[in-house]
């Protein structure tokens, strides 16, 4: 299992590192305005993320449970049915789709309005290109040949990246950069054929079962929703940006996004090897099963100090990361180092969050999202008058905060003790951030603690994910 999540850790290091680097390129070569229309785009592809991610989780685990090739068969050919049916809807409800977003959810100035519709058409065309590869990543996933996945990632995003950062240069309109990157979905099609596992045959075909299509899309459907509440709610704050101040802060606060978000560098790695192997786990004898969750609950207590740690050394980091790019805006570097928390504590909490998933409490992650996506807007409008786009960064870490407090009560019960030293851990690290300008002295010597702590909590969390249970 060690070796797995290091194949993916390994793919998806190179790509964090390529993206990251194209956000300051792209914010040079376009400017803010139209980096932030650039931007929009990169949202609506998370949606469709995170819309296949609902559908490809729950064939995930299907494939996993099954007992021999042909339930596997069965469950790919319904999947596929589900996938032709739902691609026909979106091409049908594509013109709905361009009007309410160009209109409602990212209004933008006439100058752009139809630069957006051909973005989000783009964006809808992305998806359904996708659709193939990510059937095979799914079938990767459920037999945990993690190496296959891991090559057909990292080429996949070497040739995204190298797409993305040569269109910068090469184009100024976005809808033509947007085009150009969207090339690396046919090259997709080829690296899957040879660097991931085949298919079993007849898998493509389609299935008219009707009751196995009924089966699997009730809770592919239940999936799916959760994982789209899921992305509203990190989407959220890029929509009230927009809204309030325009597409040139949108842009300066999707680089801040982008940037910190290659946190979840982490917990995506984690996230994909642990879900096939809690849907066979949850299936175990109760003694076992409650030997899991023992474990579990140790887990996520150094994970929730191991991740708020990883943060503190990043936010050291950041000053010399935006001068090495030349990224002058001061909100940039502001923003940063509060999202770097923020995200840190989410990506803490996707281990909660598989767990509920593979557990099928879909009703309580779905609440949740929701409630916790309520609380982000809510406190970012409050905060507005006062803090402008700071608001958005705060609101993310109050609402991540206790999310993750939440979701983790589910796994272990509530834990007052627990409760108490997560909440002190979160306050020393925004105390630092506080601080951070006024006392660069003590901030580099905690700097050297927290290097060592983090060490500390790496094995500790090797130990806990890897040795104890995942063996």
């Amino acid at each position: 299992m060690l070796r797995n999540i290091s194949y993916i850790y390994s793919s998806n290091l190179i790509n964090g590192l390529l993206g990251l680097i194209a956000v300051p390129i792209g914010l040079h070569q376009l400017g803010v305005t139209n980096y932030g229309l650039f931007a929009i785009y990169l949202i609506f592809v998370t949606y469709n993320q995170f819309l296949e991610l609902g559908m490809n989780k729950n064939l995930s685990r299907h494939l996993a449970q099954a007992e021999n090739i042909g339930e596997q068969v069965t469950h790919l050919r319904t999947a596929i049915t589900i996938f032709v049916l739902l691609s026909l809807i979106l091409l049908v409800l594509s013109p709905l789709i361009i009007y309410v977003t160009a209109n409602y959810i990212f209004p933008v100035p006439k100058s752009a309005y139809w630069t957006l519709k051909v973005i989000v058409l783009l964006g809808i065309i992305d998806y359904l290109l996708s659709i193939p590869t990510n059937i095979i990543k799914a079938n990767c996933a459920a037999q945990e040949k993690f190496k296959h996945y891991a090559q057909f990632s990292l080429w996949s995003g070497i040739f995204k990246y190298t797409l993305t950062i040569s269109a910068f240069f090469l184009f100024k309109p976005v809808y033509w950069i947007v085009l150009f990157i969207l090339s690396y979905r046919l090259i997709d099609l080829l690296l899957a054929k040879y660097l991931t596992i085949k298919l079993p045959a007849q898998s493509w075909r389609l299935n008219f079962n009707l009751k196995q299509i009924k089966s699997m899309f009730e809770q592919t459907a239940l999936l799916s929703g959760i994982q789209i509440s899921q992305t509203i709610m990190l989407t959220i704050g890029s929509v009230i940006t927009n809204y309030f101040f325009g597409l040139a802060t949108l842009g300066v606060y999707q680089a801040a996004f982008n940037i910190a978000s290659k946190l979840w560098f982490f917990s995506n790695g984690i996230g994909l090897v642990i879900f096939p192997r809690f849907s066979k786990l949850i299936q175990q004898p109760e003694s076992k099963r409650q030997a899991f969750l023992d474990t579990l609950k140790l887990t996520l207590r150094v994970s929730w100090l191991g991740y708020l740690l990883l943060a503190g050394i990043v936010i050291f980091c950041a000053s010399f990361f935006l001068k090495l790019f030349h990224i002058q805006q001061e909100n940039i570097h502001q923003l940063l180092i509060i999202l770097f928390v923020a995200i840190a504590i989410n990506a803490h909490s996707d281990i909660a969050y598989n767990y509920l998933q593979a557990s099928k409490i879909y009703w309580i992650s779905f609440f949740l999202i929701i409630a916790t996506t309520i609380f982000l807007a809510l406190t970012s409008l409050y905060l507005k008058p006062a803090l402008g786009v700071m608001a958005i960064g705060w609101a993310w870490l109050l609402s991540q905060f206790l999310y993750a407090l939440v979701a983790d009560s589910f796994v272990t019960k509530w834990d007052i003790g627990s409760v108490i030293w997560k909440s002190l851990a979160t306050f020393c690290i925004v105390l630092i951030i506080k601080n951070l300008a006024i006392n660069i002295l003590i901030s580099y010597l905690l700097l050297g603690a927290i290097v060592a702590w983090f060490f500390i909590a790496l094995y500790s969390y090797r130990y806990c994910l890897v040795e104890a249970w995942l063996k």
